[in-house]
């Protein structure tokens, strides 16, 4: 799906990640966040959007992320 799907999944409290990245994005608080979860299964927040690069918004290949799916 187009980053513009993507965001309205992320607006209806729902995580997406790009391609076969392993970071979620989600929104927390009205800002987007990037979700990254360590070897150990600690989970770490990014605030901001610094890491969503152009070529990552203009992507086609957002996916949904399934409950579980890491």
């Amino acid at each position: 799906m187009k980053f513009e799907d993507a965001l309205k999944q992320m607006r209806e409290g729902k995580k997406v990640k790009f391609a076969d990245d392993h970071n979620h994005y989600c929104i927390v608080n009205g800002s987007i966040w990037e979700e990254s979860i360590n070897s150990s299964g600690n989970v770490y927040y990014a605030g901001g959007i610094a890491d969503l690069s152009c070529h990552k918004i203009l992507a086609e290949d957002w996916k949904i992320v399934e409950k579980g799916e890491k």
